[in-house]
């Protein structure tokens, strides 16, 4: 997807100011106290760097085709997907003992392997079907059924046993899709939202009692919050704006999201934070470009004093540098290379 990509030497490490300029040389990369590794993808291949910029090594080199990386719960192993065969590996943090887990598919573009916490198997979406296999390869199961086909990314709560998804109803008129959960067999299938409301990325707060997730709402996408049953639907943003790709902070107390609109200049992106009851909301960094899919997808720092995005350095519409930015101040600084699928690696 990403194929031209500029390399940058860790030499020297460049800042640029955001949202508060007169803050811009008074944080660096080396002030905070927690140093945390972090895994990243750039030119398809796996690499691992530190929050300082420090020790920029490749964990594995995919021939330049690999994506969906993640971690399981205790950190000891990564699983992805390599476009050079389709196929789901999982090794170990450091890039050893990598092995296959899935035969070759068919659509290695929208695969999204999570791991299921407490448990040696993922969950994967395999042509629009939700599917569970074990590390080893053996008994892949389809958990969902035919009438409904998977719309988005798979999202898997840290309280072992539930998975929650989205997903649209076959069937159903116009483009709608449903936030679904299920027991991590594929048991107890419920859906969580109403059938012609478009909803979409769903995310479980750490201790599963809380789902995020974006919702259509009067013509714009809105950051919603429910109970994990589905009750107590509440609407956090509710603005004339379109919000989207929630996560909550570790320890589920603030939630990150993103804005996009339209101006004469392009399109304005913005990253957003709000309080878990909806309270506090604040802007830490925007940025105006030409495309209007080029989202952030910024990750929390686990002491949830930074986000990591990959950024675009040159304005060319490529995300292939990896920032930093600091949520107190909204200084932005500059790590190194790096495209999508970054992971703070909780040292």
């Amino acid at each position: 997807m990403l194929k031209s990509y500029l390399f940058f030497a860790f030499s020297v490490i460049v800042f640029f100011s955001c949202s508060n300029p007169s803050q811009s040389d008074s944080i660096k990369l080396s002030d905070y106290d927690n140093q945390y590794k972090m895994l990243v993808r750039y030119d398809g291949d796996l690499y691992s760097v530190y929050s300082d910029g420090s020790q920029f090594e490749k964990i594995k080199d995919f021939s330049h085709g690999s994506q969906d990386f993640c971690v399981n719960e205790d950190f000891s192993k990564i699983a992805c997907v390599s476009h050079a065969d389709g196929i789901i590996y999982v090794m170990n943090i450091d890039g050893s003992e990598m092995t296959n887990v899935t035969s070759s598919l068919t659509t290695p573009d929208n695969l999204s392997p999570k791991f299921l916490p407490g448990e040696e198997a993922i969950v994967y979406n395999g042509d629009g079907s939700l599917f569970r296999i074990n590390l080893d390869g053996s008994d892949n199961q389809k958990l969902t059924p035919d009438s409904i086909i998977i719309s988005s990314y798979l999202t898997v709560t840290v309280v072992p046993g539930k998975i929650v998804f989205a997903g649209k109803v076959l069937g159903n008129a116009g483009n709608s899709a449903r936030i679904y959960q299920m027991n991590s067999d594929g048991s107890q299938l419920q859906a969580l939202t109403n059938a012609y409301l478009y909803a979409d990325n769903p995310l479980f707060s750490a201790d599963g009692s809380k789902i995020i997730y974006t919702a259509s709402i009067e013509g714009n996408s809105e950051i919603m919050r429910m109970n994990s049953d589905g009750s107590g639907k509440i609407n956090l943003t509710n603005s004339a704006q379109d919000e989207s790709y929630a996560t909550w902070s570790p320890d589920g107390s603030m939630i990150l999201f993103e804005r996009a609109e339209q101006s004469s200049k392009g399109y304005v992106h913005y990253l957003f934070v709000i309080n878990a009851d909806g309270s506090g909301m604040r802007q830490i960094y925007k940025k105006t470009e030409q495309n209007m899919f080029n989202y952030f997808f910024a990750v929390w720092s686990p002491d949830q004093t930074r986000l990591a995005y990959a950024g675009d350095a040159e304005n060319t519409g490529v995300r292939d540098v990896l920032y930093i930015i600091d949520i107190e101040t909204g200084t932005r600084l500059k790590v190194g290379p790096g495209t999508y699928d970054i992971i703070w690696i909780d040292n």
